[in-house]
């Protein structure tokens, strides 16, 4: 990128003390962007029944909007994000099953036992996260069909969790940028709806990364990569070792003039991750544009 759009050319960082200002913009570089696909352009999602006929996904979108606390002088950030998830399917009324509502709150630490750091390259902190994921509704889990269904537009989903990380910065003048993410994620048995706890996968490690190339591609911007095992109970068709991965990939441009936004193609394998569809797996391919989406500071 050329600093006239606003990002300093690549191998122009220099080597001083890192303060509490670039670790902030740092972490606020990382927070996940909102999202939105382009209507009819999300591929392998599984119809949604309604009204008796399977309809086709018009358009998934994700809002994720972080807020920010600082304390001072001292090595802390707060991030507080109301996130929710939603999917409209295209016919009739064009229904919306019950959005995931996904509220976070993210404690960012980079003091002790972190020593100062005097490049950007070398940045790292530790995060704690304490999360919720419910889908709103209060009714019973199962439908009274025999054998029993899952009553997937009011049966009551909820589990909260609990996720500690690491975060380590990785910088190549004039080839990429970025970061990489290691974390551990907690639902306890007390948190969860009864009936989730056997088949949810209440343990879940996570390893993610940013990468922003520099320079050689300039309709490329850089891609986001993820990939989660799920440890613990799961349905018994679901225990096998494709059942408990899951991995994400998502390529993104700022080619052209779209304002705020970025282009993203994106793919997505693994459990499910709209509220009480958990117990499948899907895969899926999509194009949208991304909302939020940050320049790492060099």
């Amino acid at each position: 990128m050329s600093s006239a759009q606003g990002v300093p050319a690549a191998g122009t960082d220099s080597v001083r003390p890192l303060s509490r200002a670039d670790y902030s913009t740092l972490i606020r570089a990382e927070q996940e962007a909102s999202y939105i696909s382009l209507p009819f352009l999300g591929f392998g999602l599984p119809r949604e029944l309604h009204d008796g006929k399977r309809l086709p996904l018009l358009y998934e979108a994700t809002i994720a909007p972080p807020f920010f606390i600082p304390f001072g002088r001292a090595p802390l950030l707060i991030a507080v994000t109301p996130k929710v998830v939603l999917r409209q399917y295209a016919g009739g009324s064009y229904p919306v099953p019950p959005p995931s509502f996904m509220p976070r709150v993210t404690a960012y630490w980079w003091g002790w036992p972190y020593r100062a750091q005097s490049r950007l390259d070398s940045a790292s902190y530790a995060f704690l996260r304490s999360g919720h994921h419910s889908n709103g509704q209060e009714g019973d889990y199962y439908l009274t069909t025999t054998p029993p269904a899952v009553n997937y537009y009011a049966g009551d989903f909820v589990t909260n969790y609990v996720e500690i990380g690491v975060s380590q910065r990785v910088l190549a003048r004039n080839l990429f940028d970025g970061a990489q993410t290691l974390s551990l994620e907690w639902h306890p048995r007390q948190w969860m709806n009864k009936y989730v706890r056997p088949a949810y996968g209440p343990l879940r490690i996570h390893l993610d990364g940013r990468l922003e190339l520099l320079r050689g591609i300039e309709a490329l911007s850089g891609g986001i990569a993820s990939l989660t095992y799920i440890a613990g109970p799961l349905a018994a068709d679901r225990r096998n070792l494709a059942s408990r991965l899951a991995f994400g990939y998502t390529l993104f441009s700022d080619f052209g003039l779209f304002g705020d936004f970025s282009l993203f193609a994106s793919y997505y394998t693994g459990q499910d991750y709209y509220n009480i569809r958990f117990d499948r797996n899907i895969s899926t391919f999509r194009i949208g544009a991304l909302a939020g989406a940050r320049r790492f500071p060099r």
